[in-house]
């Protein structure tokens, strides 16, 4: 009875001893198999781009030892292995990179190809983002205006802030403006109705009484500034 009881418990030893001289054998093995090529290829560390997500829009990040994830491949033998192909089905998606994908299948394998996190934006194609168009930039200006954008839409606007310089020009309605910038914005402010008749102040004009066509010797003096253009310089 004691010679089986002794032999029973060296029997429980040395399995105890094989079975760990066994595992460390796998775990060896495996680290030899993970190192063998001197690249994990296809492996994607924690630092990369990949995070664990478990939401609806995105694969779930399927986690082994030694710790690397595989949100859109599938871990076999320490390494992530990407879907080779993928069914001919259209539904397509659009993926968070801006890209149309013909359905779900290709945007993980896409995004398992060049591990990048790409998930699913929403159903159908993206819709293509127009550039943003200034309401200005369709609206032309006369007469020397200048457009600005407002709140109720573009509006044209005559320019002010004129230098003071004294360079005076005669315009059409026979008035005289100080210098070529406050005649350009008298001629804005009429639409375009005016012109530079001659450099310098206006000259007497003949007057004509009661709508006479001929006029008498008399004449009329028109050359002095208006308030406005005297509040312009």
């Amino acid at each position: 009875g004691g010679n089986t009881m002794f032999k029973s418990d060296i029997t429980m030893k040395l399995l105890f001893i094989l079975s760990l001289s066994t595992y460390f054998h796998v775990l060896t093995w495996a680290q030899d198999d993970l190192d063998a090529d001197g690249e994990h290829l296809d492996q994607l560390d924690e630092d990369e781009d990949f995070d664990e997500d478990t939401s609806d829009d995105l694969s779930i990040a399927y986690v082994f030892p030694p710790y690397k994830f595989c949100p859109y491949g599938t871990f076999y033998k320490g390494r992530c292995i990407c879907p080779a192909a993928c069914p001919f089905i259209y539904e397509p998606v659009c993926g968070s990179d801006g890209k149309t994908y013909s359905n779900v299948c290709l945007l993980k394998k896409s995004a398992c190809d060049a591990k990048k996190h790409i998930y699913v934006r929403h159903q159908g194609h993206c819709k293509k983002v127009l550039p943003l168009i200034k309401k200005c930039d369709i609206v032309k200006c006369r007469f020397g205006a200048r457009c600005i954008d407002l709140k109720t839409g573009p509006k044209c606007v005559c320019s002010q802030g004129c230098p003071k310089i004294y360079r005076p020009v005669c315009a059409s309605n026979y008035k005289t403006y100080a210098n070529q910038c406050l005649f350009n914005y008298a001629n804005c402010k009429s639409h375009g109705a005016l012109y530079i008749k001659h450099q310098g102040v206006c000259r007497k004009r003949p007057f004509c009484e009661y709508g006479s066509k001929r006029c008498y010797p008399r004449f009329y003096d028109e050359y002095e500034y208006d308030d406005e253009d005297e509040d312009e310089e």
